[in-house]
This record gives structure tokens, C-alpha cells and sequence, in this order.
């Protein structure tokens, strides 16, 4: 099974502060940014914990990387859901 996960960047409001929305599989979430990450690892690790609550396992590391689009980044993610861990 494949998932593809999109990935944006939303800057901060009077009222929250900045994070990285993940949508994909019929999911959406939202995380806060970590500042201790670069941007892309912000991307990556909101795509795998979004990927994670789809397939409710580890997805392992996304099989493809799509850069960036203009909107933020595009991950997929490749799970035989045969033999994968639950």
C-alpha cells in the first residue's frame, strides 16, 4: 500500500505558534514546529507520524522524497500491509 503525504509550512498567529500540517490517507494533522530540527526534518517527521496513525504502525523512512513543491514537501511512503509489524 502507498501513502502519499503532503507537507506545509504555517507561520505563527496571535494565537498559536508556527507548525507543520500533515495531510494524507484521509488524515490531517498538525505539529509544532521544532526548532531544533531543520525544516526539512520538521517535514519528515510530521509525514511519518501522520503515515504512522494511517497504516497504525511504524512506516519505517518515506521509499520517496519528492523535494520541495511550492506548497511544502510531498513524501510517500511504501508498506507491504502483508508483513509489516503491528
Amino acid at each position: 500500500m502507498n501513502l502519499t503525504v503532503r507537507t506545509t509550512f504555517q507561520g505563527p498567529t496571535d494565537t498559536k505558534g508556527s507548525r507543520i500540517c500533515a495531510a494524507g490517507g484521509g488524515k490531517r494533522l498538525s505539529m509544532p514546529y521544532d526548532h531544533a530540527l531543520s525544516s526539512s526534518e520538521n517535514h519528515a517527521e510530521a509525514a511519518r507520524t501522520l503515515a504512522s496513525r494511517v497504516f497504525d504502525a511504524d512506516p519505517g523512512e518515506p521509499q520517496f522524497v519528492n523535494d520541495e513543491i511550492p506548497t511544502g514537501y510531498k513524501f510517500t511512503f511504501a508498506v507491504d500491509i502483508d508483513t509489516r509489524d503491528a
